[in-house]
């Protein structure tokens, strides 16, 4: 039986973003509740949640200070039962974000771990160097400035790949592996239903960290991820959490796995024992147009085979959203129709199907955090509140919203939207009705199709062939091929049938049952 994480498509919902039900100006669960029939409207099959543990919020969430809690900002444990039993009633899954590589400072292990150096805790978070010694090299962490940090009631340096306030756990300590694997557990008791793993490279200490606290050679953090397909420690890590997951059944495990190379996304599958779905990046890195995303699909393909599934998404909490990259509208129409009919399991971002874009927000105003050499990283754009109507404040909640919402996202808003047969949002419920209704769509074999300059390809199941075209250059467009049924196009007539070719006109896409 096909795993049902190949046929899903995975909304990605930012908590605190997507709407207010306790009138804080904070996204919750209950609000997320209240909506589930949006979310199902969308014909999505899975919901990944990002961090909704207890946390200072010194990264938003990703700071987390219990593995097995619920920050009060979104509400309780049983608001989150709640929301697993409403989406399961509608046949769609949960997943939660998983932080393997980090706590928070305030967490009560960490607490522990500097108090008591010989305790039982000691040995939970990587500590090097004394108060008159501190570990050797410069080893500058991802968010900027140094990567280790002196604790004063310690009196040494602890490790931390990304701001002070998120110390590094040991996975090199057997209790951390137990500790953590018994977190999973807990959310898997639950109904929870996978996971996506953050941060996954950055578990490759073995590649970038020398016993003495030194670092191999000179270079900062960034680019050691990038060594980590080589991590024994990182390949130990994400098998003790697949062990977890076999064990409930039919779990997921998303990974945030950002390579240099296509080619390097096949170790994180490992040997089936690890990842079910590596994150692919190449195509939202891509520029938009049809040679690039040709060599990153033909680049996929050839490195992952038949045998590991691909995972594509185009918007995430992380990155500019996709009008930054893509500012034409029928373009993103385009964009829209290519992923979600690849071979693989495709992410949509929460108001992706909106067209939302991510618009300046004033220094004043930000909530992302400052690195330790004054960077601010100015993500908050990407996780601008879902405006669910035109009116002010856009239905998000009954007080002023963590960020203010733009006036231009209101005519996007859903309400708007659902009264158009033409919307952008009507297109993704058009698209993701038609892919589950498909074999070809959610499970077949990709092959490419001769387009010229253009793209095309056929996804191949045994009764059924689906032909794909995009053309988001807008160029002259002739396939010559077999005939068939035109199941979907971005516009009315931009494809049509001219004896033994198919012209597809303008910067359109189209999806055809061909016989």
């Amino acid at each position: 039986m096909t795993p049902w994480w190949k046929h899903a498509v995975i909304y990605q919902i930012y908590p605190r973003s997507f709407a207010d039900a306790s009138g804080d100006g904070v996204g919750d669960l209950p609000g997320i509740l209240a909506h589930v029939d949006y979310i199902e409207r969308l014909g999505v099959d899975a919901v990944w949640l990002n961090p909704i543990y207890p946390s200072p919020m010194r990264d938003m969430g990703y700071d987390v200070a219990d593995f097995t809690g619920v920050d009060p900002r979104f509400g309780t444990l049983e608001d989150l039962d709640a929301l697993v039993d409403a989406l399961h009633r509608r046949h769609i899954r949960l997943i939660l974000d998983f932080v393997p590589n980090h706590s928070s400072d305030r967490h009560p292990w960490f607490e522990a771990s500097r108090r008591e150096s010989g305790g039982p805790m000691g040995r939970h978070y990587i500590w090097r160097g004394s108060r008159a010694h501190a570990p050797s090299g410069d080893l500058t962490s991802i968010f900027g400035g140094s990567a280790w940090s002196l604790d004063p009631e310690r009196g040494q340096y602890y490790l931390h790949s990304f701001l002070a306030e998120q110390p590094d756990l040991n996975w090199e300590e057997p209790e951390v592996v137990r500790a953590m694997q018994e977190a999973m557990a807990t959310w898997f008791r639950r109904g929870v239903d996978g996971f996506r793993v953050d941060a996954v490279t950055a578990l490759a200490k073995d590649t970038y960290l020398l016993d003495d606290g030194t670092r191999p050679e000179a270079a900062d953090l960034r680019e050691f991820l990038h060594t980590a397909p080589r991590s024994p420690l990182m390949h130990r890590v994400l098998r003790s959490l697949r062990a977890v997951a076999d064990t409930f059944g039919d779990r997921v495990l998303v990974g945030e796995t950002w390579v240099n190379r296509i080619a390097d996304l096949a170790a994180f599958y490992g040997d089936g024992d690890e990842l079910q779905l590596p994150m692919n990046f190449a195509l939202m890195e891509a520029e938009p147009t049809a040679a690039a995303w040709r060599t990153v699909v033909d680049e996929t393909e050839s490195a992952l085979g038949e045998g590991r599934w691909p995972c594509y998404f185009l918007e995430n909490h992380d990155i500019p959203r996709l009008p930054a990259r893509v500012p034409d509208p029928e373009l993103l129409r385009v964009v829209a129709v290519l992923l979600l009919t690849l071979r693989g399991t495709p992410i949509v971002y929460y108001g992706q199907e909106l067209g939302l874009w991510s618009p300046p927000v004033p220094p004043e105003a930000q909530q992302d955090p400052v690195g330790r050499d004054g960077t601010r990283f100015g993500r908050d754009g990407a996780r601008m509140p879902m405006p669910w109507t035109d009116a002010p404040g856009g239905g998000f909640s009954g007080a002023a919203p963590w960020l203010e919402i733009p006036p231009g996202y209101l005519r996007h808003a859903v309400s708007v939207q659902e009264r158009r047969d033409d919307s952008l949002l009507a297109l993704y419920r058009a698209l993701i009705a038609l892919r589950r209704s498909r074999p070809s769509l959610t499970e077949g074999a990709y092959r490419e199709v001769a387009a010229g300059g253009a793209l095309a390809y056929e996804r191949l199941a045994p009764r059924e062939r689906t032909w794909v075209m995009v053309n988001p250059e807008a160029r002259p467009m002739r396939i010559p091929g077999p005939g068939g049924e035109i199941l979907l196009a971005t516009r009315p007539g931009v494809l049509a049938r001219d004896g033994e070719i198919w012209r597809l006109e303008g910067r359109s896409a189209a999806i055809v049952d061909v016989r």
